[in-house]
């Protein structure tokens, strides 16, 4: 990551993975999720008909020490 810095990485996709498995908590170690930052509601996306779980991401590289971030709410529709 530090070959990036100071330009902000962007890792977003449908991992087919929950908030808590191995991956997604091992993404959070170099990376914000931009759900739990600025997102509202449960953040269901799977399935489409009625969404019980949250599989798709959208990971933010954590700033620079001192770097300022904003991260603002949009909506917007997975289909699956």
């Amino acid at each position: 990551m530090k070959r990036y810095q100071p330009r902000p990485v962007i890792v977003c996709g449908d991992f087919n993975d929950i908030p808590t498995s191995r991956t997604a908590v091992g993404m959070k170690e170099d990376f914000i999720d931009s759900w739990e930052q600025a997102g509202s509601g449960n953040g269901f996306s799977y399935s489409t008909s009625e969404p019980v779980k949250r599989i798709d991401y959208i990971f933010i590289s954590k700033p620079a020490s001192g770097m300022p971030f904003l991260l603002r709410p949009v909506s917007a529709m997975v289909v699956h």
